[in-house]
C-alpha cells in the first residue's frame, strides 16, 4: 500500500481538526505521531495485529523518536489514528499483502485446461 505523503497529511489533518476540539496544539506538533502510527501499520510484522496488541512496542519506539511531540499519553490517540487509518482500513484478516496472492485455482475460466465444449469428446457431448 502506498499513499502519497500529501494525501496522508490531508487525511491526518482532517482527523486532527475533528478531534482537537480544544485547539490546544497545532497539527504540526502531532504530525509525527500520525506518521509514526501509519509507518507501524505498514510493517509486515504488524499486519493483522491491532493497535492495542502492539501499543507497548509503539510507546517504546516513541520514546526514542519523539521530537517536541510530547509524551506518549499526549499523542497516543493520534498514533492510533495513523495506525488504524489509511494503513489498516479495508484490510481483511489473513489476506496476503497488497500485490501478492496465494496460490489458488482460477475461477475466471470455467473451462478445464483448454477443453473445447464443442468437441465430440467433450463431456457435454458424450451424454446420451
Amino acid at each position: 500500500m502506498s499513499t502519497p505523503a500529501n494525501d496522508l497529511d490531508q487525511l491526518f489533518r482532517s482527523h486532527f481538526v475533528r478531534v482537537n476540539q480544544t485547539a490546544d496544539r497545532a497539527y504540526e506538533h502531532v504530525r509525527p505521531a500520525y506518521h509514526f502510527g501509519y509507518s507501524a501499520a505498514s510493517q509486515p510484522s504488524n499486519q493483522g495485529r491491532t493497535f492495542d496488541e502492539i501499543e507497548q512496542d509503539l510507546e517504546n519506539g516513541w520514546l526514542n523518536l519523539r521530537v517536541n511531540g510530547g509524551d506518549w499519553a499526549s499523542v497516543r490517540e493520534f498514533a492510533r489514528a495513523g495506525f488504524e487509518g489509511p494503513g489498516q482500513q479495508g484490510r481483511i484478516a489473513d489476506a496476503p499483502p497488497p500485490g501478492e496472492s496465494r496460490d489458488r485455482a482460477s475461477y475466471s475460466d470455467p473451462l478445464a485446461e483448454g477443453m473445447d465444449p464443442t468437441s465430440p469428446e467433450s463431456p457435454e457431448n458424450l451424454r446420451g
